[in-house]
């Protein structure tokens, strides 16, 4: 999933997140995820990122 949002004009937002998923069998699954998320702020000619790494599983 990709997205981009401005709707405040001072700040830009963009959104993007990989995720993989392995279904084992019936019962079980895994699976990881990376999301990034980075805000850019026109006013203060800033930038803020963030990196999230996510992990689940069902057994």
């Amino acid at each position: 999933m990709v997205a981009w949002n401005s709707a405040n004009s001072k700040k830009n937002t963009f959104n993007w997140s990989v995720v993989f998923a392995h279904q084992i069998d019936s019962q079980r699954s895994v699976s990881a995820g990376v999301t990034c998320m980075n805000d850019y702020h026109h006013d203060r000619d800033v930038t803020h990122g963030r990196v999230m790494l996510n992990y689940w599983g069902r057994f």
